[in-house]
């Protein structure tokens, strides 16, 4: 177990250096690493391999590196094999003797500390960076940043405690999932969290126990309003800095948010000089109507509704463009209604400027007539963030719990397979609860994504055995039982894997004449496709076949191996 970690925490390390061109595409994730890791050419070479070997690599001095994968496997177990090949490549693994290309029985066999570390690598580089993982990235990102929220207008007192309470919960957990997922960890996640929880502490400050506590202790009238009021510029500039991490270059992001920073630390040191030189009433829930004629208290409000206007319009110019590339419906509809936010938040924000500078413009009367607008910016900015919040979360926790569903549903046939080949498998026996409960918690995706992955290379080890004669027989089956189209697919791939799996495990010598269909072209579609032959796989149509074979016997069989080691 503690290999295991170590294992990971190498491996976020390594994936944390890594800046590939987006849109994800394996072709240019290899071209990167070639170009900026590497500095040689990489070649992809399919081949038809023997049995216990998927891929390997080798190095040619003077020419580059060249990738080799089984060519009969699926489209998405082929990119996971690259990327395990990749993955020695940036762990520092030697690479085979060039030889194998012509011989690839020299290739070396699954398993070791090795294998373990290259399988971890390419799950987590294809986590972190790929197509399907968790979305697009930059629209992930913008969805679970979307706690923030202004909390300058005066909640009730429980609301106030119980949403706090929640977000901050909402922290933490984030903030394990990063220490348990360092791959997870970039500067837009953190300000996101930040984000969060400054938004939170904000809310706290001005509840009246709080608030009152803060007064007495201090000995300062409305301290806590300044404490609160500063916490809120801080979570915009929070939000700030998480849009400069999704839009700057890599090589100006830190010159970007030093800016932001020090921009920061300016207009929080001159609200506290100004509420420092200007006394003000106590807080009776109008503090700002009570103290805007007050020139140091406006001087005050201008910077701080003034600050809060500059984000919403970052949020304006710069979140439209990933809501219409968002792909996931959820996110797309957050998005939008983050952009939502930041309009109200400026019909708010907007209005609350021009109150707090109206009285030394001689525009006394301006104030009262705003309130309405106010109000509604108000009411339609706090509408607008909680359905920004609640419908990603929303769909995000459907997403994660189809896709445990999922998971536990391919359980049976992933173990039926594994069960024959514990060599695939890459959690310990130790930790084989854990692995299996995985996917209804934060790693869902990798257990899900490494459930599939163990069953390609079953059926890769499985391919000698797979035979003709049986997968006319399953035709029948399914043909004598009405089905068609992709169910009876499914049930002859199943009834073909099912009868290979019996006779390896029974030990008959390997025919290699039958075939099963090439799965899908991507995460979605392979799962999708798994689960029918899961389905099937404890069908009539396989359970019939195996039971004609086993009537049988062994006349029309090859003979077994008896006392002779079956090939991985």
């Amino acid at each position: 177990m503690g290999d295991l970690r170590e294992i990971r925490r190498a491996c976020a390390r390594i994936v944390a250096t890594l800046d590939p061109p987006r849109p994800w595409e394996l072709t240019s994730f290899v071209e990167y690493v070639s170009r900026e890791i590497r500095r040689q050419p990489i070649h992809l070479t399919g081949r038809q391999l023997p049995p216990g070997v998927t891929s390997f690599w080798f190095h040619v001095p003077g020419r580059g590196d060249w990738i080799v994968y089984e060519e009969r496997s699926v489209p998405q177990h082929q990119l996971h094999l690259v990327l395990h090949e990749i993955g020695h490549m940036l762990l520092g693994h030697p690479g085979v003797d060039p030889r194998v290309l012509a011989d690839p029985t020299l290739a070396p066999q699954y398993g070791g500390r090795q294998e373990h570390e290259a399988e971890l690598l390419a799950g987590a580089i294809l986590n972190r960076f790929g197509p399907s993982a968790g979305g697009d990235p930059v629209a992930d990102d913008l969805a679970r940043a979307m706690e923030t929220f202004d909390p300058s207008w005066e909640a009730t007192p429980m609301f106030a405690r119980y949403f706090s309470a929640a977000l901050l919960l909402g922290v933490v957990t984030a903030a394990v999932d990063l220490w348990r997922n360092p791959s997870r960890r970039s500067g837009a996640r953190v300000s996101r969290m930040l984000t969060v929880a400054l938004g939170a502490a904000a809310m706290l400050l001005l509840t009246p126990d709080v608030y009152g506590a803060i007064d007495r202790s201090s000995g300062v009238d409305n301290l806590a309003r300044l404490l609160s009021n500063s916490t809120t510029v801080a979570a915009c500039a929070a939000i700030q800095i998480m849009i400069l991490y999704w839009v700057t270059p890599p090589a100006r992001v830190g010159r970007a948010v030093l800016v932001r920073l020090a921009v920061l630390a300016g207009a929080v040191a001159a609200m506290a000089v100004a509420f420092a030189v200007t006394p003000t009433a106590e807080n009776n829930g109008n503090w700002q109507a009570d103290n805007t004629a007050r020139h140091g208290i406006s001087v005050y409000l201008a910077i701080y509704f003034g600050y809060l206007a500059w984000t919403a319009v970052q949020i304006i110019q710069f979140v439209p463009r990933y809501a219409r590339l968002a792909h996931l419906v959820h996110i797309k509809i957050g998005l939008w209604f983050f952009v939502a936010f930041g309009w109200t938040g400026m019909i708010y924000n907007g209005t609350g400027l021009i109150t707090a500078v109206a009285d030394d413009l001689g525009a006394t009367g301006l104030p009262a007539a705003l309130v309405p607008v106010y109000l509604t910016g108000l009411g339609l900015s706090i509408v607008s963030l909680i359905l920004s919040v609640v419908v990603p979360i929303l769909g995000i926790a459907w997403v994660k719990s189809h896709r445990a569903y999922q998971c536990c549903r391919l359980r049976p046939f992933w173990a039926a397979l594994t069960g024959a080949h514990p060599e695939i498998l890459l959690e310990t026996p130790a930790r084989r609860f854990a692995y299996n409960i995985g996917c209804i918690f934060a790693r869902e995706h990798q257990a899900l994504y490494r459930r599939t992955t163990e069953i390609r290379d079953v059926y890769l080890s499985l391919r000698p055995w797979m035979d003709a004669g049986v997968q006319a027989a399953a035709e029948r089956q399914a043909d004598a039982a009405g089905l068609s189209g992709r169910r009876r697919a499914a049930a002859v791939e199943a009834a073909v894997v099912k009868a290979a799996l019996h006779a390896k495990v029974s030990g008959y010598a390997p025919t290699g004449t039958g075939d099963v269909q090439p799965g899908g072209e991507d995460m979605p579609s392979e799962v999708a496709w798994l689960l029918r032959v899961a389905a099937e796989f404890s069908g009539p149509v396989a359970a019939q076949v195996l039971d004609g074979l086993r009537r049988d016997g062994t006349a029309d069989r090859p003979t077994p191996t008896q006392g002779q080691e079956l090939p991985a």
